[in-house]
């Protein structure tokens, strides 16, 4: 890290979180998630580090410029085997480690009064791979489906994503919003491997319950995929859906409880998806025994 008069270089191996979310975005797209392992409360443990360079500029009292190059892309992580495995097994990955995967992005935050704000813009890829599946006569009998062999490859989808993030705090209430459009390169939907356009939004509300030190918080996420009734039953986009609609919707909450002198914590969280009617409890109770040791 460099520092200069009118702003900052880092560069290295970095994680980044951008967006007003509560530990949790909808316009986050510099680290991808690592979800080959049980589900972590803290999102920001579950990002893969990146190589990039992140210049950032000051403006004004409050404003800050980031700019970002990441010369190579990697995916969402998922499991290929045991318990989390999403049940695509051989699945070929793309090798993204070259420039032709570079990505570009830029954010400017500052405050408005009682509003902190923020846009953003990124040029790169979806996070999320798609699957393009082939299937090859090898066999002698055209109809023996054992003569038939199918492949899976990973497809990933060229996309730019415009964002806008805002919070605001109005005495103990915390009120968060993220907005946010993936602009994708099928945007005529009729590449069944790769996403279509999709709008992703993020809602919350967070307060410290006056006289004590218990914290609440409560966050909506969502995203909604255009032209979805227009798509083939295996377009990755169906496939990735819940409940066969163009919605996705999910609700997270949590409680903190501090106790002992903030040496220790008793936390609840708890996300419920309800197209895919899913939900996830996990409790959690944190002891910090010294400065550098935690329970």
């Amino acid at each position: 890290r460099a520092f200069f008069p009118f702003g900052y270089l880092t560069a290295g191996l970095l994680k980044v979180e951008w967006g007003k979310g509560d530990g949790t975005h909808v316009i986050d797209p510099l680290n991808p998630l690592v979800q080959s392992g049980a589900v972590q409360t803290d999102i920001f443990e579950m990002k893969k580090a990146e190589v990039m360079t992140l210049m950032s500029l000051y403006l004004g009292e409050t404003g800050l410029l980031e700019l970002v190059y990441k010369p190579f892309f990697h995916p969402l992580q998922f499991a290929r085997e045991g318990r989390w495995n999403l049940g695509l097994p051989g699945t070929t990955s793309t090798d993204t480690n070259n420039l032709e995967y570079s990505q570009a992005a830029a954010r400017l935050t500052g405050s408005l009064g009682f509003f902190d704000l923020g846009a953003l813009f990124y040029y790169g890829f979806m996070s999320e791979p798609g699957f393009e599946f082939t299937t090859t006569f090898t066999g002698t009998n055209p109809i023996d489906p054992t003569h038939y062999t199918t492949t899976i490859n990973e497809a990933l989808t060229r996309a730019q994503l415009f964002g806008l993030e805002g919070v605001l705090a109005a005495g103990p209430l915390t009120i968060r919003t993220e907005l946010g459009y993936w602009l994708t390169e099928d945007t005529a939907a009729d590449a069944p491997e790769l996403y279509n356009d999709r709008f992703v939004y993020l809602g919350g509300v967070d307060m410290m319950i006056p006289r004590t030190s218990i914290f609440l918080s409560f966050q909506v996420t969502g995203a909604y995929v255009f032209d979805y009734l227009d798509l083939s039953e295996a377009d990755v986009d169906r496939l990735a859906s819940f409940d066969n609609t163009a919605n996705s919707t999910m609700m997270i909450g949590a409680l903190d409880i501090p106790f002992a002198n903030d040496k220790m914590k008793l936390r609840l969280s708890g996300i419920y998806h309800i197209q895919g009617k899913g939900y996830m409890i996990i409790p959690e109770y944190k002891w910090s025994i010294r400065d550098d040791l935690e329970l």
